[in-house]
């Protein structure tokens, strides 16, 4: 996933679900309707914007908020693969009875300075890219599959 870590908590803006098949859902949301950004997090976004991600949290987009909940409760009876505490907190706050492994805790995986780009549909930096990170995880774990 890719957001805006904000105080309150994280905001995501990308969510991309990787299938053992190869086949996945890439998805883009609004921020939550209820979301009234303090000074503080505004500069936060606008950074995050700017510097990091290059996603822009008010856009377009069609997914609302609200939905990230039945999306995660589709995937709640797999196990989930995902690298970083921050999306492993997240995840953790909607399926705490689902099979979380953060694989840089469990192999000590670290993302490279630069990923390879990846068909997001949102032009932004790979490294940045929910889409770029989740084949890159996906990668790394074939890759430990194969040894």
């Amino acid at each position: 996933m890719e957001g805006f870590n904000l105080s309150s908590g994280y905001i995501i803006k990308e969510l991309t679900i990787l299938f053992p098949d190869d086949s996945y859902q890439h998805f883009q949301f609004n921020p939550p309707n209820d979301f009234n950004p303090t000074a503080a997090q505004r500069k936060t976004i606008k950074y995050t914007q700017k510097k990091l991600n290059e996603l822009t949290l008010y856009d377009n987009a069609l997914l609302p908020y609200s939905t990230i909940s039945d999306i995660m409760q589709k995937i709640s009876l797999h196990t989930i693969f995902i690298a970083g505490n921050i999306t492993h907190k997240v995840i953790n706050e909607y399926l705490s009875l689902t099979k979380v492994i953060d694989i840089c805790t469990e192999h000590n995986f670290s993302y490279p300075k630069e990923l390879p780009p990846a068909n997001c549909f949102k032009q932004h930096r790979p490294r940045y890219c929910s889409m770029a990170k989740a084949t890159y995880v996906k990668n790394f774990m074939n890759s430990l599959r194969n040894k």
